[in-house]
Protein backbone atom coordinates (compact mmCIF):
# COMPACT_ATOMS: atom_id res chain seq x y z
CA UNK A 1 0.00 0.00 0.00
CA UNK A 2 3.02 2.22 0.13
CA UNK A 3 4.34 2.09 -2.48
CA UNK A 4 0.72 2.90 -4.11
CA UNK A 5 0.51 6.07 -2.02
CA UNK A 6 1.82 8.69 -5.05
CA UNK A 7 -0.34 6.81 -7.56
CA UNK A 8 -3.34 7.16 -4.83
CA UNK A 9 -2.77 10.50 -4.25
CA UNK A 10 -2.70 11.51 -8.05
CA UNK A 11 -6.15 9.65 -8.46
CA UNK A 12 -7.85 11.67 -4.96
CA UNK A 13 -6.50 14.94 -6.77
CA UNK A 14 -8.53 14.19 -10.16
CA UNK A 15 -11.01 13.34 -7.87
CA UNK A 16 -10.69 16.46 -5.82
CA UNK A 17 -10.85 18.68 -9.45
CA UNK A 18 -13.77 16.73 -10.79
CA UNK A 19 -15.49 17.57 -7.33
CA UNK A 20 -14.54 21.30 -7.83
CA UNK A 21 -16.17 21.10 -11.01
CA UNK A 22 -19.58 19.93 -10.08
CA UNK A 23 -19.76 22.54 -6.99
CA UNK A 24 -18.81 25.44 -9.53
CA UNK A 25 -21.57 24.49 -11.39
CA UNK A 26 -24.31 23.50 -9.27
CA UNK A 27 -23.62 25.00 -5.87
CA UNK A 28 -25.85 27.35 -6.01
CA UNK A 29 -28.91 25.69 -7.42
CA UNK A 30 -31.65 25.52 -4.86
CA UNK A 31 -34.12 22.37 -4.42
CA UNK A 32 -36.51 22.93 -7.26
CA UNK A 33 -33.08 23.58 -9.65
CA UNK A 34 -31.75 20.38 -8.04
CA UNK A 35 -34.98 18.13 -8.62
CA UNK A 36 -35.03 19.53 -12.39
CA UNK A 37 -31.69 18.54 -12.84
CA UNK A 38 -32.36 14.96 -10.98
CA UNK A 39 -35.24 13.89 -13.02
CA UNK A 40 -33.21 15.15 -16.23
CA UNK A 41 -30.42 13.41 -15.64
CA UNK A 42 -32.51 10.16 -15.23
CA UNK A 43 -33.54 10.64 -18.79
CA UNK A 44 -30.02 11.25 -19.67
CA UNK A 45 -28.82 7.61 -18.52
CA UNK A 46 -32.40 6.58 -19.75
CA UNK A 47 -31.43 7.88 -23.48
CA UNK A 48 -27.41 6.39 -22.64
CA UNK A 49 -28.86 2.88 -22.02
CA UNK A 50 -31.25 2.49 -24.82
CA UNK A 51 -28.18 3.33 -27.36
CA UNK A 52 -25.84 0.99 -25.61
CA UNK A 53 -28.53 -1.58 -26.76
CA UNK A 54 -27.77 -1.30 -30.58
CA UNK A 55 -24.10 -1.26 -29.99
CA UNK A 56 -22.82 -4.49 -31.07
CA UNK A 57 -19.16 -3.60 -30.29
CA UNK A 58 -17.42 -3.17 -26.82
CA UNK A 59 -17.99 -0.37 -24.10
CA UNK A 60 -16.04 2.50 -24.73
CA UNK A 61 -14.43 4.89 -22.43
CA UNK A 62 -17.17 6.98 -22.08
CA UNK A 63 -19.71 3.99 -21.64
CA UNK A 64 -17.38 2.64 -18.93
CA UNK A 65 -17.22 6.57 -17.24
CA UNK A 66 -20.98 6.62 -17.16
CA UNK A 67 -20.94 3.30 -15.49
CA UNK A 68 -18.89 4.76 -13.08
CA UNK A 69 -20.85 7.82 -12.68
CA UNK A 70 -24.28 6.74 -11.79
CA UNK A 71 -23.58 5.94 -7.59
CA UNK A 72 -21.88 8.79 -7.34
CA UNK A 73 -24.71 11.19 -9.40
CA UNK A 74 -27.17 9.87 -6.77
CA UNK A 75 -25.56 10.37 -3.83
CA UNK A 76 -24.44 13.99 -5.00
CA UNK A 77 -27.79 15.29 -6.55
CA UNK A 78 -30.64 12.87 -4.43
CA UNK A 79 -31.43 15.11 -2.01
CA UNK A 80 -34.01 13.23 0.90
CA UNK A 81 -35.92 16.56 0.80
CA UNK A 82 -37.54 15.65 -2.59
CA UNK A 83 -39.86 13.45 -0.76
CA UNK A 84 -40.94 17.17 1.20
CA UNK A 85 -41.78 18.39 -1.85
CA UNK A 86 -45.49 18.97 -3.23
CA UNK A 87 -44.98 18.34 -6.29
CA UNK A 88 -42.28 17.93 -9.83
CA UNK A 89 -40.35 20.67 -11.59
CA UNK A 90 -40.72 19.11 -15.40
CA UNK A 91 -39.80 21.48 -18.02
CA UNK A 92 -38.60 20.61 -21.50
CA UNK A 93 -34.83 20.71 -22.25
CA UNK A 94 -32.52 22.25 -24.09
CA UNK A 95 -29.66 20.96 -26.55
CA UNK A 96 -27.51 23.21 -24.36
CA UNK A 97 -29.02 22.37 -21.36
CA UNK A 98 -28.78 18.52 -22.01
CA UNK A 99 -24.89 19.23 -23.14
CA UNK A 100 -24.48 20.99 -19.33
CA UNK A 101 -25.91 18.15 -18.00
CA UNK A 102 -23.81 15.46 -19.57
CA UNK A 103 -20.57 17.30 -18.65
CA UNK A 104 -21.75 17.07 -14.99
CA UNK A 105 -22.21 13.24 -15.61
CA UNK A 106 -19.32 13.02 -16.66
CA UNK A 107 -17.53 14.65 -13.60
CA UNK A 108 -19.63 11.92 -11.63
CA UNK A 109 -17.83 9.49 -13.66
CA UNK A 110 -14.46 10.44 -13.07
CA UNK A 111 -15.04 10.82 -9.57
CA UNK A 112 -16.45 7.25 -9.42
CA UNK A 113 -13.31 5.94 -11.75
CA UNK A 114 -11.12 7.53 -9.43
CA UNK A 115 -12.88 6.06 -6.67
CA UNK A 116 -12.66 2.63 -7.57
CA UNK A 117 -9.15 2.39 -8.57
CA UNK A 118 -8.69 4.00 -4.90
CA UNK A 119 -10.73 0.99 -3.32
CA UNK A 120 -9.61 -1.81 -5.25
CA UNK A 121 -6.19 -0.81 -4.16
CA UNK A 122 -7.30 -0.76 -0.79
CA UNK A 123 -9.08 -3.97 -1.18
CA UNK A 124 -5.65 -5.29 -2.40
CA UNK A 125 -7.07 -6.04 -5.80
CA UNK A 126 -5.12 -3.30 -7.99
CA UNK A 127 -1.25 -2.30 -7.65
CA UNK A 128 -0.56 1.31 -8.60
CA UNK A 129 2.88 2.97 -9.23
CA UNK A 130 3.43 6.12 -10.92
CA UNK A 131 6.14 7.82 -12.85
CA UNK A 132 5.95 11.87 -13.23
CA UNK A 133 2.28 12.14 -15.17
CA UNK A 134 2.11 8.36 -15.93
CA UNK A 135 0.36 6.22 -13.68
CA UNK A 136 0.53 1.64 -14.18
CA UNK A 137 -2.41 -0.46 -12.50
CA UNK A 138 -2.24 -3.83 -12.66
CA UNK A 139 -3.96 -6.65 -10.63
CA UNK A 140 -2.27 -7.92 -7.81
CA UNK A 141 -3.23 -11.56 -8.39
CA UNK A 142 -1.91 -13.89 -10.73
CA UNK A 143 -5.27 -15.54 -11.51
CA UNK A 144 -7.52 -12.66 -11.37
CA UNK A 145 -10.52 -12.91 -14.21
CA UNK A 146 -11.63 -15.92 -12.44
CA UNK A 147 -14.93 -13.96 -11.94
CA UNK A 148 -15.15 -12.45 -15.57
CA UNK A 149 -14.59 -16.04 -16.85
CA UNK A 150 -17.85 -18.07 -14.56
CA UNK A 151 -19.29 -14.95 -15.60
CA UNK A 152 -19.12 -16.06 -19.34
CA UNK A 153 -20.73 -19.31 -18.11
CA UNK A 154 -24.22 -17.21 -16.89
CA UNK A 155 -23.93 -15.88 -20.53
CA UNK A 156 -23.98 -19.46 -22.47
CA UNK A 157 -26.92 -20.20 -19.73
CA UNK A 158 -29.11 -17.10 -21.02
CA UNK A 159 -27.81 -18.07 -24.74
CA UNK A 160 -29.58 -21.12 -24.00
CA UNK A 161 -33.14 -20.23 -22.57
CA UNK A 162 -32.90 -17.73 -25.55
CA UNK A 163 -32.72 -20.84 -27.68
CA UNK A 164 -35.56 -22.92 -26.12
CA UNK A 165 -37.40 -19.60 -26.33
CA UNK A 166 -36.67 -19.25 -29.87
CA UNK A 167 -40.06 -20.11 -31.17
CA UNK A 168 -41.88 -17.65 -28.86
CA UNK A 169 -39.74 -15.29 -29.57
CA UNK A 170 -40.82 -15.71 -33.62
CA UNK A 171 -44.27 -15.29 -32.69
CA UNK A 172 -43.45 -11.97 -31.28
CA UNK A 173 -41.21 -10.74 -33.96
CA UNK A 174 -44.36 -11.73 -36.55
CA UNK A 175 -46.89 -9.38 -34.27
CA UNK A 176 -44.95 -6.84 -33.68
CA UNK A 177 -45.68 -5.13 -37.27
CA UNK A 178 -48.98 -5.10 -36.30
CA UNK A 179 -48.51 -3.83 -32.49
CA UNK A 180 -46.49 -1.18 -33.70
CA UNK A 181 -49.13 0.22 -36.01
CA UNK A 182 -51.55 -0.17 -33.21
CA UNK A 183 -48.98 1.86 -30.87
CA UNK A 184 -48.80 4.77 -33.65
CA UNK A 185 -52.67 5.22 -33.51
CA UNK A 186 -52.23 5.72 -29.80
CA UNK A 187 -49.25 8.28 -29.29
CA UNK A 188 -49.57 12.11 -29.57
CA UNK A 189 -47.37 14.65 -28.69
CA UNK A 190 -48.63 16.02 -25.24
CA UNK A 191 -47.59 19.47 -23.94
CA UNK A 192 -45.73 20.40 -27.11
CA UNK A 193 -42.97 18.77 -26.18
CA UNK A 194 -43.77 15.14 -23.96
CA UNK A 195 -45.07 11.60 -24.85
CA UNK A 196 -48.59 10.82 -24.64
CA UNK A 197 -49.77 7.63 -25.49
CA UNK A 198 -53.43 5.19 -24.71
CA UNK A 199 -53.41 1.72 -23.15
CA UNK A 200 -54.66 -1.54 -24.53
CA UNK A 201 -54.67 -4.87 -23.22
CA UNK A 202 -53.36 -6.33 -26.51
CA UNK A 203 -50.23 -4.20 -26.44
CA UNK A 204 -49.64 -4.79 -22.54
CA UNK A 205 -49.73 -8.42 -23.15
CA UNK A 206 -46.99 -8.28 -26.00
CA UNK A 207 -44.97 -6.55 -24.24
CA UNK A 208 -44.77 -8.31 -20.90
CA UNK A 209 -44.32 -11.44 -22.48
CA UNK A 210 -41.57 -9.83 -24.14
CA UNK A 211 -40.01 -8.23 -20.81
CA UNK A 212 -41.18 -12.36 -19.47
CA UNK A 213 -39.03 -14.02 -21.67
CA UNK A 214 -36.25 -11.48 -21.18
CA UNK A 215 -36.32 -11.94 -17.85
CA UNK A 216 -36.46 -15.73 -17.77
CA UNK A 217 -32.73 -15.67 -19.34
CA UNK A 218 -31.47 -13.53 -16.73
CA UNK A 219 -29.50 -14.93 -13.53
CA UNK A 220 -29.24 -12.37 -11.36
CA UNK A 221 -33.46 -12.89 -10.11
CA UNK A 222 -32.39 -16.68 -9.34
CA UNK A 223 -31.98 -16.25 -5.66
CA UNK A 224 -34.97 -17.74 -3.54
CA UNK A 225 -37.76 -19.82 -4.79
CA UNK A 226 -41.22 -18.16 -5.74
CA UNK A 227 -42.77 -19.47 -2.69
CA UNK A 228 -40.32 -17.80 -0.30
CA UNK A 229 -41.58 -14.86 2.15
CA UNK A 230 -40.47 -11.37 3.15
CA UNK A 231 -42.97 -9.94 5.12
CA UNK A 232 -46.57 -9.52 3.20
CA UNK A 233 -44.74 -10.92 0.23
CA UNK A 234 -44.13 -13.69 -1.76
CA UNK A 235 -40.40 -13.52 -3.77
CA UNK A 236 -42.41 -14.66 -6.80
CA UNK A 237 -44.24 -11.68 -6.63
CA UNK A 238 -41.60 -9.05 -6.08
CA UNK A 239 -39.91 -10.32 -9.26
CA UNK A 240 -43.29 -10.33 -10.92
CA UNK A 241 -44.08 -6.56 -10.31
CA UNK A 242 -40.43 -5.82 -11.86
CA UNK A 243 -40.82 -7.86 -14.56
CA UNK A 244 -44.78 -6.36 -15.55
CA UNK A 245 -43.04 -2.94 -15.60
CA UNK A 246 -40.45 -4.36 -17.71
CA UNK A 247 -43.02 -4.53 -19.79
CA UNK A 248 -44.34 -1.16 -19.74
CA UNK A 249 -40.53 0.48 -19.91
CA UNK A 250 -39.76 -1.77 -23.15
CA UNK A 251 -43.38 -0.58 -24.61
CA UNK A 252 -42.44 3.44 -23.78
CA UNK A 253 -39.46 2.73 -25.49
CA UNK A 254 -40.93 2.06 -28.36
CA UNK A 255 -43.73 4.56 -28.31
CA UNK A 256 -40.63 7.12 -27.53
CA UNK A 257 -38.80 6.68 -30.90
CA UNK A 258 -42.09 5.87 -33.55
CA UNK A 259 -43.13 9.17 -32.10
CA UNK A 260 -39.75 11.03 -32.69
CA UNK A 261 -40.12 9.27 -36.47
CA UNK A 262 -43.41 11.47 -36.98
CA UNK A 263 -41.54 14.70 -35.04
CA UNK A 264 -38.38 15.06 -35.69
CA UNK A 265 -38.07 18.17 -33.55
CA UNK A 266 -39.08 16.70 -30.11
CA UNK A 267 -35.72 15.99 -27.73
CA UNK A 268 -35.66 12.29 -27.00
CA UNK A 269 -34.83 12.46 -23.54
CA UNK A 270 -38.54 14.44 -23.00
CA UNK A 271 -40.06 11.49 -23.46
CA UNK A 272 -38.69 8.92 -21.76
CA UNK A 273 -39.80 10.21 -18.34
CA UNK A 274 -43.05 8.63 -16.66
CA UNK A 275 -44.85 9.46 -13.29
CA UNK A 276 -46.70 7.94 -11.04
CA UNK A 277 -48.36 8.76 -8.30
CA UNK A 278 -47.69 6.84 -5.28
CA UNK A 279 -51.30 5.47 -4.82
CA UNK A 280 -51.81 5.02 -8.29
CA UNK A 281 -48.91 2.93 -8.61
CA UNK A 282 -49.60 0.95 -5.70
CA UNK A 283 -52.66 -0.24 -6.81
CA UNK A 284 -51.03 -1.31 -10.37
CA UNK A 285 -48.77 -3.46 -8.42
CA UNK A 286 -51.85 -4.81 -6.26
CA UNK A 287 -53.99 -5.46 -9.39
CA UNK A 288 -51.02 -7.25 -11.06
CA UNK A 289 -50.20 -9.47 -8.29
CA UNK A 290 -53.87 -9.80 -6.93
CA UNK A 291 -52.32 -8.74 -3.55
CA UNK A 292 -53.32 -6.15 -1.00
CA UNK A 293 -52.18 -2.45 -1.44
CA UNK A 294 -49.94 -2.91 2.05
CA UNK A 295 -48.31 -5.83 0.12
CA UNK A 296 -48.17 -3.62 -3.15
CA UNK A 297 -46.59 -0.85 -1.12
CA UNK A 298 -44.09 -2.75 0.33
CA UNK A 299 -42.94 -3.97 -3.68
CA UNK A 300 -42.77 -0.43 -4.33
CA UNK A 301 -40.54 0.53 -1.58
CA UNK A 302 -38.08 -2.14 -1.92
CA UNK A 303 -38.03 -1.31 -5.55
CA UNK A 304 -37.78 2.76 -4.87
CA UNK A 305 -34.52 5.11 -4.61
CA UNK A 306 -36.05 6.73 -1.39
CA UNK A 307 -34.48 8.25 1.91
CA UNK A 308 -34.28 5.03 3.32
CA UNK A 309 -33.03 3.14 0.65
CA UNK A 310 -30.11 5.71 -0.76
CA UNK A 311 -27.23 3.60 1.49
CA UNK A 312 -26.65 1.22 -1.14
CA UNK A 313 -25.87 4.11 -3.45
CA UNK A 314 -22.12 3.90 -0.79
CA UNK A 315 -21.03 1.26 -3.35
CA UNK A 316 -18.90 1.99 -6.04
CA UNK A 317 -21.06 -0.92 -8.49
CA UNK A 318 -24.41 0.00 -7.45
CA UNK A 319 -26.89 -0.34 -9.64
CA UNK A 320 -29.91 1.81 -10.96
CA UNK A 321 -32.83 1.63 -9.06
CA UNK A 322 -36.33 0.60 -10.82
CA UNK A 323 -38.40 3.63 -9.38
CA UNK A 324 -37.12 6.80 -7.47
CA UNK A 325 -38.91 8.84 -5.27
CA UNK A 326 -39.10 12.31 -6.80
CA UNK A 327 -41.74 14.09 -4.25
CA UNK A 328 -43.68 13.24 -1.32
CA UNK A 329 -46.27 11.91 -3.49
CA UNK A 330 -45.08 10.84 -7.10
CA UNK A 331 -42.27 8.43 -8.58
CA UNK A 332 -40.19 8.69 -11.14
CA UNK A 333 -40.12 5.15 -13.12
CA UNK A 334 -36.87 4.72 -14.87
CA UNK A 335 -36.30 2.67 -18.08
CA UNK A 336 -32.14 1.68 -17.29
CA UNK A 337 -33.32 1.06 -13.67
CA UNK A 338 -36.32 -1.43 -14.91
CA UNK A 339 -34.17 -3.41 -17.57
CA UNK A 340 -30.59 -3.43 -16.24
CA UNK A 341 -30.16 -5.84 -14.17
CA UNK A 342 -33.23 -4.44 -11.89
CA UNK A 343 -33.12 -6.93 -9.24
CA UNK A 344 -29.73 -5.92 -7.87
CA UNK A 345 -31.06 -3.08 -6.05
CA UNK A 346 -34.17 -4.58 -4.97
CA UNK A 347 -32.47 -8.13 -3.44
CA UNK A 348 -30.17 -5.16 -1.48
CA UNK A 349 -33.20 -3.74 0.16
CA UNK A 350 -34.56 -7.08 0.61
CA UNK A 351 -32.13 -8.31 2.59
CA UNK A 352 -31.76 -4.86 4.57
CA UNK A 353 -35.19 -4.82 5.52
CA UNK A 354 -35.99 -8.51 6.15
CA UNK A 355 -32.92 -10.05 7.63
CA UNK A 356 -34.24 -12.62 9.65
CA UNK A 357 -36.50 -13.55 6.42
CA UNK A 358 -33.60 -13.70 4.12
CA UNK A 359 -31.74 -16.04 6.47
CA UNK A 360 -34.48 -18.20 7.15
CA UNK A 361 -35.37 -18.03 2.71
CA UNK A 362 -31.52 -18.50 2.59
CA UNK A 363 -31.12 -21.68 4.60
CA UNK A 364 -34.17 -23.42 2.60
CA UNK A 365 -33.11 -22.63 -0.60
CA UNK A 366 -30.12 -25.40 -0.20
CA UNK A 367 -33.10 -28.23 -1.11
CA UNK A 368 -33.80 -26.26 -4.27
CA UNK A 369 -30.72 -26.02 -5.61
CA UNK A 370 -30.17 -30.68 -4.72
CA UNK A 371 -33.01 -30.65 -6.86
CA UNK A 372 -31.66 -28.91 -9.45
CA UNK A 373 -28.24 -30.60 -9.65
CA UNK A 374 -30.25 -33.88 -9.70
CA UNK A 375 -31.95 -32.89 -12.89
CA UNK A 376 -28.56 -32.93 -14.17
CA UNK A 377 -28.35 -36.49 -13.50
CA UNK A 378 -31.68 -37.99 -14.83
CA UNK A 379 -31.16 -41.75 -15.74
CA UNK A 380 -31.80 -44.47 -14.10
CA UNK A 381 -27.97 -45.49 -13.51
CA UNK A 382 -28.04 -42.88 -11.37
CA UNK A 383 -29.36 -42.81 -7.49
CA UNK A 384 -29.46 -39.41 -6.03
CA UNK A 385 -29.72 -39.15 -2.22
CA UNK A 386 -32.96 -36.82 -1.25
CA UNK A 387 -31.19 -35.38 2.42
CA UNK A 388 -28.55 -34.35 3.85
CA UNK A 389 -25.89 -36.47 4.85
CA UNK A 390 -24.91 -35.93 8.53
CA UNK A 391 -21.12 -36.94 9.19
CA UNK A 392 -20.74 -37.55 12.72
CA UNK A 393 -17.57 -38.71 15.02
CA UNK A 394 -18.87 -39.97 18.55
CA UNK A 395 -22.40 -38.73 18.49
CA UNK A 396 -20.81 -35.17 17.73
CA UNK A 397 -21.54 -33.40 14.09
CA UNK A 398 -19.07 -32.76 12.11
CA UNK A 399 -20.23 -31.61 9.00
CA UNK A 400 -22.79 -32.45 6.35
CA UNK A 401 -22.81 -33.75 2.54
CA UNK A 402 -25.69 -31.64 0.82
CA UNK A 403 -26.08 -34.03 -2.37
CA UNK A 404 -24.96 -37.33 -3.04
CA UNK A 405 -25.48 -38.76 -6.69
CA UNK A 406 -24.35 -42.50 -6.97
CA UNK A 407 -23.53 -43.88 -10.68
CA UNK A 408 -24.85 -48.00 -10.51
CA UNK A 409 -22.93 -48.99 -13.72
CA UNK A 410 -20.14 -47.76 -12.94
CA UNK A 411 -20.05 -48.07 -8.87
CA UNK A 412 -18.94 -43.81 -9.06
CA UNK A 413 -19.79 -41.87 -5.97
CA UNK A 414 -20.40 -37.83 -6.21
CA UNK A 415 -20.35 -35.75 -3.18
CA UNK A 416 -21.33 -32.55 -3.03
CA UNK A 417 -21.29 -29.04 -1.34
CA UNK A 418 -23.62 -26.90 -2.15
CA UNK A 419 -22.88 -22.80 -1.84
CA UNK A 420 -25.84 -20.36 -2.88
CA UNK A 421 -23.81 -17.24 -2.27
CA UNK A 422 -25.82 -13.83 -1.58
CA UNK A 423 -24.88 -10.68 -4.19
CA UNK A 424 -21.59 -9.37 -3.59
CA UNK A 425 -20.44 -7.66 -6.45
CA UNK A 426 -21.53 -4.23 -5.50
CA UNK A 427 -18.31 -3.31 -4.05
CA UNK A 428 -14.31 -4.45 -3.83
CA UNK A 429 -14.72 -4.76 -0.26
CA UNK A 430 -17.80 -6.88 -0.24
CA UNK A 431 -16.19 -9.15 -2.90
CA UNK A 432 -13.36 -9.61 -0.51
CA UNK A 433 -15.25 -10.33 2.27
CA UNK A 434 -17.68 -13.32 0.29
CA UNK A 435 -14.71 -14.89 -1.21
CA UNK A 436 -12.92 -14.68 1.78
CA UNK A 437 -15.75 -16.63 3.79
CA UNK A 438 -16.67 -18.63 0.76
CA UNK A 439 -13.02 -19.86 1.10
CA UNK A 440 -12.72 -20.85 5.00
CA UNK A 441 -16.05 -22.52 4.80
CA UNK A 442 -14.99 -24.80 2.01
CA UNK A 443 -11.88 -25.42 2.82
CA UNK A 444 -12.73 -26.47 6.48
CA UNK A 445 -15.82 -28.92 4.78
CA UNK A 446 -12.88 -30.27 2.63
CA UNK A 447 -10.68 -30.78 5.49
CA UNK A 448 -13.65 -32.81 7.39
CA UNK A 449 -15.03 -34.81 4.43
CA UNK A 450 -11.26 -35.76 3.47
CA UNK A 451 -10.86 -36.84 7.13
CA UNK A 452 -13.58 -39.00 7.39
CA UNK A 453 -13.27 -40.67 4.11
CA UNK A 454 -9.53 -41.62 5.22
CA UNK A 455 -10.29 -42.92 8.70
CA UNK A 456 -13.70 -44.62 8.22
CA UNK A 457 -14.19 -47.97 6.88
CA UNK A 458 -15.91 -48.62 3.48
CA UNK A 459 -18.53 -50.50 5.59
CA UNK A 460 -19.13 -46.92 8.19
CA UNK A 461 -19.41 -44.28 5.19
CA UNK A 462 -21.58 -47.19 2.93
CA UNK A 463 -23.77 -47.31 5.68
CA UNK A 464 -24.03 -43.17 6.32
CA UNK A 465 -24.23 -42.81 2.31
CA UNK A 466 -27.20 -45.31 2.87
CA UNK A 467 -26.00 -48.13 0.32
CA UNK A 468 -24.62 -51.17 -0.07
CA UNK A 469 -21.13 -51.80 1.00
CA UNK A 470 -20.94 -53.91 -2.36
CA UNK A 471 -20.85 -50.91 -3.90
CA UNK A 472 -18.80 -48.63 -2.19
CA UNK A 473 -15.21 -47.87 -3.22
CA UNK A 474 -13.23 -45.07 -1.95
CA UNK A 475 -10.62 -45.12 -4.88
CA UNK A 476 -14.29 -43.86 -6.96
CA UNK A 477 -15.64 -40.86 -4.99
CA UNK A 478 -15.27 -37.97 -6.49
CA UNK A 479 -15.59 -34.37 -4.67
CA UNK A 480 -17.56 -31.39 -5.67
CA UNK A 481 -17.87 -27.83 -4.68
CA UNK A 482 -20.10 -26.16 -6.42
CA UNK A 483 -21.24 -22.83 -5.72
CA UNK A 484 -24.81 -21.08 -7.00
CA UNK A 485 -22.74 -17.73 -8.73
CA UNK A 486 -19.27 -18.53 -8.04
CA UNK A 487 -16.98 -22.06 -7.79
CA UNK A 488 -13.71 -19.90 -8.14
CA UNK A 489 -12.90 -16.33 -6.53
CA UNK A 490 -9.51 -14.97 -8.66
CA UNK A 491 -6.56 -15.57 -6.21
CA UNK A 492 -2.48 -16.07 -6.92
CA UNK A 493 -2.88 -20.23 -7.18
CA UNK A 494 -5.41 -23.09 -7.49
CA UNK A 495 -7.03 -24.42 -4.37
CA UNK A 496 -4.91 -27.16 -2.68
CA UNK A 497 -7.41 -29.41 -2.34
CA UNK A 498 -8.61 -32.65 -4.56
CA UNK A 499 -11.75 -31.22 -5.75
CA UNK A 500 -13.72 -30.22 -8.31
CA UNK A 501 -14.65 -26.43 -7.75
CA UNK A 502 -17.08 -25.11 -10.23
CA UNK A 503 -20.19 -22.53 -10.46
CA UNK A 504 -23.97 -23.97 -11.30
CA UNK A 505 -23.69 -23.36 -14.40
CA UNK A 506 -20.66 -24.32 -15.65
CA UNK A 507 -21.40 -27.49 -14.62
CA UNK A 508 -24.89 -27.62 -16.29
CA UNK A 509 -22.80 -26.82 -19.20
CA UNK A 510 -20.51 -29.33 -18.45
CA UNK A 511 -23.21 -31.85 -18.00
CA UNK A 512 -25.30 -30.84 -21.22
CA UNK A 513 -22.19 -31.23 -22.88
CA UNK A 514 -21.42 -35.07 -21.78
CA UNK A 515 -24.93 -35.93 -22.04
CA UNK A 516 -24.89 -35.05 -25.47
CA UNK A 517 -22.05 -37.23 -26.38
CA UNK A 518 -23.43 -39.63 -23.85
CA UNK A 519 -20.29 -39.52 -22.01
CA UNK A 520 -22.26 -38.35 -18.77
CA UNK A 521 -20.22 -40.04 -15.66
CA UNK A 522 -18.93 -38.79 -12.56
CA UNK A 523 -15.54 -39.24 -13.42
CA UNK A 524 -16.05 -37.70 -16.51
CA UNK A 525 -17.95 -34.79 -15.24
CA UNK A 526 -15.14 -34.49 -12.76
CA UNK A 527 -12.13 -34.23 -15.39
CA UNK A 528 -14.25 -31.84 -17.38
CA UNK A 529 -14.56 -29.87 -14.62
CA UNK A 530 -11.09 -29.62 -13.39
CA UNK A 531 -9.80 -28.65 -17.28
CA UNK A 532 -12.11 -26.11 -17.60
CA UNK A 533 -11.79 -24.84 -14.28
CA UNK A 534 -10.63 -20.94 -14.75
CA UNK A 535 -7.17 -21.71 -13.06
CA UNK A 536 -6.60 -23.66 -16.07
CA UNK A 537 -7.50 -20.91 -18.72
CA UNK A 538 -4.92 -19.01 -20.95
CA UNK A 539 -5.67 -15.55 -20.56
CA UNK A 540 -3.82 -12.62 -22.73
CA UNK A 541 -4.33 -9.31 -21.05
CA UNK A 542 -4.43 -6.79 -23.44
CA UNK A 543 -3.07 -3.00 -22.03
CA UNK A 544 -5.47 -0.42 -22.27
CA UNK A 545 -4.43 3.51 -21.99
CA UNK A 546 -6.38 6.14 -20.68
CA UNK A 547 -5.91 10.01 -21.23
CA UNK A 548 -7.19 12.29 -18.71
CA UNK A 549 -5.59 15.96 -18.77
CA UNK A 550 -2.24 15.70 -18.56
CA UNK A 551 -1.63 12.13 -16.54
CA UNK A 552 -1.63 8.74 -18.86
CA UNK A 553 -3.17 5.55 -17.30
CA UNK A 554 -2.16 2.78 -18.24
CA UNK A 555 -4.58 -0.38 -16.86
CA UNK A 556 -3.37 -4.37 -17.13
CA UNK A 557 -1.22 -5.75 -19.59
CA UNK A 558 0.08 -8.88 -18.22
CA UNK A 559 -0.09 -12.59 -19.98
CA UNK A 560 -0.48 -15.55 -18.68
CA UNK A 561 -0.51 -18.92 -19.39
CA UNK A 562 -1.89 -22.34 -17.86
Amino acid sequence: MRKDAPALKVFQRIKNQAKTNLNELCDFWNIYEKQLFFVSAIAIYDRYFIEQLSQNSKKSFYDRIVEYSYPVFIRQFYDTDFCKLPGIVHKPLKREQIERYAKLIYSCGIIGWMQSLIDNSAAGFYSCRTFLNYISVSFTERFHWNELIEDEYCDWYASMVAQFQADEYQKLDELLPGILEKLKTGIFVWNEHFLGYSNDLETEMFFNKHALLDAQQSVAWDMFPPDCKFGLNHYGDIVQSVVDFAGYAIKHVYCAHLLMQENAGLVIEDLLNVFFLKQDLTRLIGKNCNISDEAALSILQMASLRPDTIEYYANGNARSAPFVQISEHQYLRTIKGLLDEPFDFVLYNLRKSFPEAWDKNANQREATFRVQLYALFDDPRFDCVQHPVIIKEKNRTLTDIDAVVIDKATGEIALFQLKWQDPADYSPFALKSKRSNYNLATEKWLQTIEKWLRDSTNEEIASRLGIKVKYFNKEKVSIFVLGRRRGNYSGNKPYPYGCAWSQWYQIIHAASYLSQKDMLTISNLYELIVKTNPFNVKVVETPVTFCYGKYRIKFGGRTFYR
